[in-house]
């Protein structure tokens, strides 16, 4: 098992998370708030000791910053559009679960966060509730102001809570490149990704099946999608 496999199985244990995908958005949002606490210099050492589908996270360009456990985990909510109280669930299972799995990661973040970030390393209690819960085993549907908040960080994305979509001009050439790579990610997490050609312009559709609304999973593939576009339209 490699350490990004054994990351995500430590994080799925301890948050009870149903996918994969849960917890690469638990890991991603962690990482990419903690680390702004550091400095630049400490943001490249943390990235380098991270499995590298999740080191980018370390790399947000942003000013040095110190809050608060409570801060913190508000924006890890945040980023995965949920309450503070699940946002710093998730915090502790990431935390506890990168000590086990990448301990230079979780050692290097001990070190240079406050001391009352401590508390945040020891493993979650008890799951606090999801607001827009479909029921036991199926994912939660955001809230219209969870969708706005998400959508305020995809910029080039439109919706609500029933859909996300957006539309992107390439070179006809790079579509079918584009399409198969999201498509592959998209199997890979047992997703589907709507995709609508018209010429140049290509149109993602994104909801969860499950619910037929907009959950925290469609938000993540969103941030997929955009890297992906980024790579297609950055390259040749």
């Amino acid at each position: 098992m490699s350490g990004y496999e054994e990351l995500v199985a430590g994080v799925r244990a301890k948050a009870a998370l149903p996918g994969a995908e849960e917890a690469r958005a638990a890991i991603t949002a962690t990482i990419g708030t903690l680390s702004h606490c550091l400095s630049d210099d400490e943001r490249v050492r943390l990235a380098e000791s991270l499995p590298p589908i999740v080191a980018g996270a370390a790399a947000e360009p942003a000013p040095t910053v110190v809050p608060d456990p409570a801060s913190a985990a508000a924006e890890v909510g945040r980023r995965v559009g949920a309450t503070p109280e699940r946002g710093r669930y998730l915090t502790q299972a990431v935390l506890s679960a990168l000590s086990a799995s990448v301990p230079d990661a979780a050692a290097l973040l001990r070190e240079r966060l406050p001391e009352e970030f401590v508390e945040l390393f020891t493993p979650p209690a008890s799951a606090p509730d999801l607001p827009g819960s479909a029921g036991a085993g199926r994912p939660a549907v955001l809230t219209d102001e969870q969708v706005a908040t998400a959508l305020r960080d995809l910029p080039g994305w439109n919706g609500n809570r029933r859909c996300l979509r957006r539309a992107v001009e390439l070179p006809a050439d790079r579509i079918p490149a584009l399409c198969k790579r999201i498509k592959a990610i998209a199997t890979d997490q047992g997703r589907h990704v709507g995709t609508g050609r018209q010429g140049d312009t290509v149109t993602f559709t994104l909801f969860t099946n499950a619910v037929g609304a907009v959950t925290a999973d469609d938000v993540e593939m969103a941030r997929r999608i955009d890297e992906e576009i980024d790579r297609v339209g950055s390259s040749g």
